[in-house]
């Protein structure tokens, strides 16, 4: 009897240490939440685009998913870029019957001009200055456009220690065109996904990679690159779901330690028993 108090009373100091505990009315989560990034732009009588603000990433705690609910796990699709870039759109979670509803406070933007895109996170583009100003990332700042006809670089994504025991980064900002039909380069797209300004003369940017919420590159006398989608992950502690069939739609599941992680790359649900 000793020993199997002292069994439990270790499991029990594991999970509440964890933070995350057994319940059962709820699931206890967290969540990993990047939006969509913003598309690049090329607008109106302007010759060189700016690039597209990466995608916000956030990490959400504390949220008590109850059980016998459906989740819908919505995933922000990235701007658009038909002459001025479009913003992203914000990834969030919502029960199918609308009782609980848990969402991002932004995403990536696009000024639609040859200045560089917002950062969901709050960082801001470069400005142009010959070519267009790079997209700001979810860590980092866009960068100017340089003095001659290079587009400035995307700002770099934000890294996260979430899916798996090494840090993914998301939310790169797209690069800055190089100035209207020049022999200059375009901005590099920032880590996490930011997609390239064009190079050497006319055309579209390149877009941010799906699933990153990375900015689009910024286009010459074209398009920019549209930005890319985000992604929505929660993990939970394998032993709280213990003895319960968890399923879902367009979920991909792995583990983690001792996490149970779901992943979403397309808008899908959990369904929790």
């Amino acid at each position: 009897m000793k020993r199997d108090r002292e069994l439990v009373n270790t499991y029990v100091g594991t999970w509440i240490n964890s933070g995350l505990a057994y319940n059962n009315t709820y699931l206890e989560v967290e969540a990993l939440m990047v939006s969509g990034g913003g598309g690049g732009s090329y607008a109106g009588g302007v010759t060189q685009g700016g690039g597209g603000g990466g995608g916000r990433v956030e990490t959400l705690t504390g949220l008590k998913f109850l059980w016998g609910k459906t989740y819908t796990m919505a995933v922000g699709g990235g701007g658009g870029s038909n002459g001025n870039g479009v913003a992203g759109n914000y990834s969030y979670i919502v029960t199918t019957d609308n009782v609980q509803t848990f969402t991002q406070s932004s995403f990536g933007r696009s000024t639609g001009t040859s200045t560089g895109g917002a950062s969901g996170n709050g960082q801001t583009g470069g400005t142009a200055n010959g070519g267009g100003g790079g997209g700001a990332g979810a860590n980092a700042n866009g960068s100017n456009g340089g003095g001659g006809s290079t587009g400035g670089a995307g700002g770099a994504g934000l890294g996260v220690t979430f899916e798996t025991a090494s840090s993914i980064t998301y939310g790169g900002g797209g690069g800055g065109s190089c100035a209207n039909q020049s022999a200059g380069p375009g901005g590099a797209g920032g880590s996490g996904g930011g997609g390239a300004g064009v190079n050497n003369n006319v055309g579209s940017g390149t877009a941010g990679t799906a699933n990153t919420g990375g900015g689009g590159g910024g286009g010459v006398q074209a398009a920019g690159g549209n930005g890319g989608s985000g992604r929505v992950v929660v993990r939970y502690l394998t032993t709280s779901a213990a003895g319960r069939s968890i399923t879902g739609t367009n979920n991909t599941a792995t583990t983690n330690g001792v996490y149970t992680v779901q992943t979403w790359l397309a808008t899908g649900t959990l369904i929790l028993p």
